[in-house]
């Protein structure tokens, strides 16, 4: 009777957040249902897999660590493509000997999200965070092969989510619940009891079942509020939390820190791209090898390969190009096309000059490299400026920013196979400075 009782003050406890949801629709009415979105890869949690199932969790092996050795990767498919530059000079101005690049990338995804595989449909508007920093030191550079030692010094990722959009839609377990509190409060309406748990858990069962449907506006203090009142508890499967936790939209491992404190020595060669990994005191993972592989190396070049190009003209460069300035985690090989203008330099006020370039339109794929060649997402409407100093040669800032539409979930995400849509806005941030 006590887990009975535990359940009725649990439904009770939900009709109360209902009957306040019903009042702001009496007075302002039902919000649209959220336009159809694009889906997106979300963050798995690796302590909380889901019940075994069709669409259960599946750990990734790639996300163990297991090289310590070199990693010869010329050839992977992943790699972006690197046409030979042949100007030894040239190459060894754009990554002098001895100097220390210091880079940091940092991400902001916002927009709202809907998980369809609860009993209560939820939609989150969320501004999803992420950054990546890291230092490289040019140990070698003979204007063909260049060798520099990288440290990944920071990783991080952070979700911060404002206000839900709570549809109900009654499942059959829920509805069977339902349908059990009905009949004890019938029984307690019966035998002539008219307040106390029993009723009060029946009217919250019929004001749950008269909202089937209906999208509500819910913010997020009232959802802290009744998971303080311990609503949550017995009812795990309604808990918004859950959706916090799987909402992490550049992230498709099972590792939160990627490369974060590890270091590597990196062999490049003109024409080729990165042809040895070696892992320096570490152990690396597939994943954190293909985060590496797919950042371009000669980034300053391929963005800007002729510098005597006059402002107003503009070129093409593939979407491979931008790779390390986009989410680290994007699972396959980025291709598709972006256009670069030169634009007016700037002069700074002692003097210095910077040219600068814009990305007025741009697409990236990003294509799964197996047997399957699945799209697993597309950046779009991609919009930018970027600033190169005459002095150190090299991208010192870059602004971005576009729509991004994740398709496929890989099989160790907690979401794969779910119903869940999103259209987000990303923006990215870009400094390196020279040392």
């Amino acid at each position: 009777m006590n887990f009975i009782l535990k359940i009725l003050a649990a439904v009770a406890l939900v009709a109360i957040i209902i009957a306040a949801a019903v009042f702001i629709l009496a007075h302002v009415g039902p919000s649209k249902p959220p336009a159809p979105a694009a889906p997106v890869a979300k963050q798995p949690e690796a302590q909380s897999p889901v019940p075994a199932g069709g669409a259960s969790y599946r750990p990734d092996p790639r996300s163990v660590p297991q090289f310590t050795n070199t990693i010869e990767v010329a050839s992977l498919p992943i790699q972006p493509t690197y046409r030979p530059i042949n100007q030894p000079a040239y190459l060894q101005m754009l990554r002098q000997e001895g100097k220390t690049y210091r880079s940091v990338v940092l991400g902001k995804l916002s927009g709202r999200a809907s998980k369809a595989d609860w009993g209560l449909q939820g939609t989150a508007h969320f501004n999803y965070l992420y950054g990546l920093e890291s230092t490289a030191k040019v140990l070698r550079n003979d204007g063909v092969t260049i060798v520099e030692e990288r440290n990944f010094t920071k990783v991080q990722e952070e979700l911060l989510v404002s206000e839900y959009e709570v549809g109900i839609e009654l499942g059959e377990r829920i509805n069977k619940i339902l349908s059990f509190v009905e009949l004890f409060g019938e029984r307690a309406f019966a035998a002539g009891v008219t307040s106390g748990i029993g009723a009060g858990a029946s009217f919250g069962a019929n004001a749950i079942r008269q909202l089937d449907g209906t999208t509500i506006p819910i913010k997020k203090g009232w959802v802290d509020m009744a998971r303080n009142m311990g609503v949550f508890k017995d009812f795990p499967r309604i808990d918004p939390e859950k959706f916090e936790r799987e909402l992490r939209m550049f992230t498709s491992g099972t590792n939160d820190r990627l490369l974060e404190g590890k270091t590597v020595r990196l062999t490049f060669v003109d024409g080729q791209g990165i042809t040895q990994i070696e892992p320096i005191n570490c152990v690396l993972s597939e994943k954190e090898r293909d985060v590496i592989i797919r950042s371009n190396f000669a980034l300053d070049h391929y963005i800007f390969p002729d510098r005597q190009i006059s402002p107003g003209e503009e070129w093409e460069i593939d979407g491979d190009v931008l790779g390390g300035f986009l989410d680290p985690r994007l699972d396959g090989k980025a291709g598709g096309k972006v256009t670069i203008t030169r634009i007016p330099d700037f002069t700074g006020a002692d003097g210095s000059i910077s040219k600068r370039l814009k990305i007025p339109r741009g697409n990236i794929v990003v294509q799964d490299v197996g047997g399957t060649r699945a799209v697993t997402g597309q950046l779009t409407g991609i919009t930018g400026i970027l600033a190169i100093p005459d002095a150190i040669q090299v991208i010192s800032s870059a602004s971005l920013k576009g729509y991004a539409d994740y398709q496929n979930v890989s099989t160790d995400h907690l979401l794969f196979a779910a119903k869940h849509t999103v259209r987000p806005k990303f923006e990215v941030q870009y400094r390196c400075t020279v040392d």
